[in-house]
């Protein structure tokens, strides 16, 4: 599975219990790596600031790849996305690597069917062999 157009996101990730809560927010965007890049994801901090510390923007990422091992149309991983982190929000009591972690989880799936999501077309190295009498009819139907 892969995207073929940029979207942004903006997720909150609230959650208040008996004691100490969870509390993320994260903005940015998501868009395809572009082509002839082997990378198959690309996390880029651009926070200014201290609105999102940098280990909270980790436990962002790995929400990313975490979304990434099972793609949302048919379970299989995503490739050539690059997520990028601009802005974002953190709460001194209720923030934590988890509650960052899961804002960037959901962050991926609420914006992977804004970025136009597909299929990847299977890539197969065949071996075909023929008598050579039928070279030129096999060559022909395989282009």
């Amino acid at each position: 599975e892969t995207i073929t157009e940029r979207a942004e996101f903006n997720y909150t990730h609230k959650r208040q219990t008996g004691g100490s809560g969870q509390y993320a927010k994260i903005i940015g965007y998501i868009e395809p790596i572009e082509e002839g890049n082997n990378k198959t994801f690309e996390f880029l901090n651009k926070v200014v600031g201290p609105n999102v510390s940098s280990q909270f923007a980790n436990a962002t990422k790995k929400g990313f790849e975490d979304a990434m091992e099972r793609g949302p149309i048919l379970g299989s991983p995503v490739w050539g996305v690059r997520a990028v982190l601009q802005d974002g929000q953190m709460h001194v009591v209720d923030s934590s690597d988890n509650a960052f972690r899961i804002a960037g989880h959901k962050a991926f799936l609420d914006t992977f069917s804004k970025c136009g999501g597909t299929l990847l077309q299977p890539i197969m190295r065949v071996e075909i062999m023929a008598p050579s009498s039928s070279n030129a009819s096999i060559s022909n139907s395989i282009q």
